[in-house]
């Protein structure tokens, strides 16, 4: 969706993500467990075209 120029916003809402959860995933973010850096998940490339994981879809699906 990113790469047919849809905002962040409009992807994460059609999705069923929160806002701040899709910003996190476009942006990149660390994750830290008891003040202690766990892991970085690497910001999404605009352009990079990816299948969406069922997980992702809300429990009504919006692709119908």
């Amino acid at each position: 969706m990113r790469s047919r120029g849809w905002s962040i916003r409009a992807a994460a809402r059609k999705v069923g993500v929160s806002r701040s959860s899709g910003t996190n995933r476009a942006r990149g973010y660390s994750v830290y467990r008891a003040g202690q850096l766990v892991r970085t998940v690497a910001p999404l490339d605009r352009l990079a075209v990816r299948a969406i994981s069922p997980r992702s879809y809300r429990k009504t699906n919006v692709f119908k």
